[in-house]
């Protein structure tokens, strides 16, 4: 029998039941998982979300005999129930134990169709996914923007813009996928081509619209339409976004209009590790090193944690004026923060050494890099 906790006893059992609910997630959520198990186990009749909760949590930690248990032990096994733990399989890894559920399902929706499709995708087994997407007996615009993600993913370009082709009712998230896809694929031109399309049709950029085509604007060095993205992006005070600023920033400093990305950075009021990093690598870029150098002690001034980007291009700068003192700066940096085994900061502390002629620490560095790419 449950007991009833002395500060829930003035509640009515919903909000006795909404407290456990809330202590259940907030155990999941920090990873308490035994704490969680207790608490699920002292409510009285927990409802399928509850049931799912549990699963999920299970699956995530890997231990799907106890999810498999408690799914099988929920009283009315929903889709999302199911499709909760065949994504908890897909998590972690487990493609063959998700197909295993999915085969197993008594009635699939499109979200378990789905999920399975975006399995096969992750696993890079584009043909199963193209199988299912056959099968589907009914897709929503979720299911054709998937499989047009998943095909870009792997460079099969023309299979994407012959699905999209096809697409009925394309949303505005159809038309993004699109834009980015094509941009990563090396057809800038042509994802700035299609978000004319998309304008001209009807469909309202968003924010994430408005952040890949300024970022194909900046691969292209479409400097005229991103200026007038720009304008766009202010009048609909999407100009506070990091990321927005951070391609802003690119934008110009790829298209030699550095004292332009240095506006757009000293106008952001939100500046994170992606747009000071956008700044340095702009003035590494445009061989404006000492500014670059400067960027880098800014923000270590300003308490942002520099990633794996940030040190590449600060070592660029060094190595750029052959400066070994701050290289070596920056290089006590990188141990202290555990960069220096990476292969793509390695690789810059390498060519700063030997390009200093320091030839006998380079080969101490290559030695040190965890997992070395053909660049080491």
């Amino acid at each position: 029998m449950l007991r009833v906790p002395a500060s829930f006893r003035n509640f009515g059992i919903s909000e006795f039941l909404l407290s456990f609910s809330s202590l259940l997630s907030d155990h999941l959520r920090n990873h308490r998982l035994a704490e969680a198990a207790l608490v699920f186990n002292r409510i009285p009749f927990p409802g399928v979300d509850l049931y799912t909760k549990m699963i999920t949590g299970y699956a995530q930690r890997r231990r799907f005999d106890d999810a498999l248990k408690l799914l099988y032990e929920t009283p009315v096994r929903d889709a999302v129930s199911w499709n909760a733990m065949i994504k908890g399989c897909l998590d972690c890894g487990e493609l063959s134990k998700a197909k295993e559920l999915f085969d197993g399902m008594p009635e699939k929706n499109v979200v378990s169709w789905t999920t399975m499709m975006n399995g096969y995708l992750q696993f890079g087994e584009v043909e199963m996914a193209e199988c299912l997407f056959r099968e589907m007996p009914a897709r929503d615009v979720a299911a054709w923007n998937s499989m047009i993600h998943g095909y870009f993913s792997y460079g099969r370009v023309e299979d994407a813009k012959k699905l999209f082709d096809v697409l009925p009712g394309k949303n505005a998230i159809s038309w993004t996928s699109m834009i980015a896809g094509l941009d990563q694929n090396g057809r800038s031109d042509e994802a700035l081509l299609l978000f004319g399309e998309m304008v001209a049709s009807g469909v309202k950029p968003t924010l994430t619209t408005f952040g890949c085509v300024v970022t194909a604007s900046a691969n292209f060095w479409g400097l005229d339409l991103g200026v007038q993205i720009h304008g766009q992006i202010v009048k609909l005070g999407y100009c506070f976004d990091e990321f927005l600023a951070a391609s802003l920033i690119t934008l110009y400093a790829n298209c030699k209009q550095i004292e332009n990305s240095h506006k757009v950075f000293k106008e952001s009021e939100r500046k994170n590790v992606v747009v000071w990093t956008a700044l340095l690598t702009g003035c590494d870029s445009n061989y404006k090193y000492e500014d670059a150098l400067t960027v880098y002690k800014d923000m270590v001034i300003s308490g942002v944690l520099p990633n794996q980007s940030f040190f590449t291009s600060a070592l660029s700068s060094c190595f750029g004026l052959e400066d070994l003192h701050r290289g070596k700066e920056i290089h006590a940096a990188t141990v202290k923060l555990g960069f220096e085994t990476d292969a793509f900061v390695g690789n810059s502390l390498i060519v700063l050494y030997t390009k200093c002629g320091n030839v006998n620490d380079g080969v101490a560095i290559f030695k040190r890099i965890g997992e070395k790419n053909i660049v080491s």
